[in-house]
């Protein structure tokens, strides 16, 4: 689980990093451009089911511990980190911050779709997670029909619908986790689902198609190439040099996660500075200074109780 959480961090710091460059105006290099198109549709899907997996362990613990962790471990990085983006980026704070928070438009959108996931999942408790699961998707779908007033719309309800069924159908492998290894470990079943990622990949490099993992109508080939990254990394040793960073990334994921936007616009922001610089350069420079200044915020953060107040409280 920690490793492939390092690995869906990796990724989105990647594509951070293409979307910054965009912003400032730099086409990123082809090769990165293929790839953000290539795993774009199973990098958050992929986190929020591993997130999901959690899910059993948490409810064990009764709703009263349940909500309090889920305060201090989520919603309060989430305010603290909204309100650092709102003054990095807002002279005017406290305006902005209910925004901010409510209708988040940065990376930190994550973090309010994984709080919702589990109140949600707390209050479904009772109801089968096969039936909240597909219900999450139902529901997502049929607000695509629905013409919603602004300030709803805003609130993006359909990805936050999404989100929770991808987060319940972690909460259902895991649940089931002794039937799904079993299957997950056969050659056949790993064929199969690497077909549908593929498949949905190749609909996303169409022309004209407009692809999001938040679009319930591709949920099924959405999970499909999650599972199929669950079913490979069962084959793996996670014991060599590379793996072993991808665990550490893993085990402070949220760490990573919330600081890698301020860490990769640091970097790319004095670019018009420099007369002549190659794309693919600056691009693997930006996600290898974010990974970096994680790493060392994250090492701090089990050390200095300052920094640790930062992810959890």
């Amino acid at each position: 689980m920690d490793g492939l959480r390092g690995l869906a961090i990796v990724l989105i710091v990647e594509l951070h990093a293409s979307a910054i460059m965009r912003m400032h105006g730099i086409n990123p290099s082809p090769v990165l451009e293929w790839l953000d198109v290539a795993v774009y549709p199973f990098r958050i899907p992929l986190l929020m089911l591993l997130s999901g997996m959690l899910l059993p362990a948490s409810l064990a613990k009764g709703p009263r511990r349940y909500l309090v962790g889920k305060a201090r471990t989520i919603l309060w990085p989430y305010a603290v980190w909204s309100l650092l983006l709102v003054l990095a980026y807002d002279f005017v704070p406290w305006s902005s911050l209910l925004d901010a928070i409510l209708a988040p438009s940065s990376h930190l959108w994550f973090l309010q779709a994984l709080l919702v996931a589990y109140l949600a999942a707390l209050a479904l408790r009772r109801v089968p997670t096969w039936a909240s699961a597909l219900g999450a998707f139902a529901a997502a779908g049929a607000l695509r029909l629905v013409d919603l007033p602004e300030w709803a719309a805003q609130m993006q309800p359909e990805r936050l619908l999404t989100m929770l069924g991808y987060f319940l159908v972690g909460a259902l492998l895991r649940r089931h986790w002794d039937v799904a290894e079993r299957w997950l470990r056969r050659a056949w079943v790993l064929a199969v689902l690497v077909a549908g990622a593929v498949g949905l990949v190749a609909i996303s490099l169409a022309p004209g198609v407009r692809l999001s993992y938040t679009m319930a109508q591709y949920a099924p080939l959405v999970v499909m190439g999650a599972l199929a990254l669950v079913a490979i990394a069962l084959r793996l040793r996670w014991t060599s040099p590379p793996a072993r960073l991808l665990r550490a990334i893993g085990r402070d994921s949220i760490v990573f996660y919330v600081t890698h936007w301020f860490v990769v616009m640091a970097v790319l922001w004095p670019l018009w500075l420099v007369p002549d610089f190659v794309p693919l350069d600056v691009h693997l420079l930006a996600v290898a200074a974010a990974l970096l200044a994680g790493g060392v915020v994250a090492w701090l953060s089990h050390r200095v109780r300052v920094v640790r107040l930062l992810f959890r409280i």
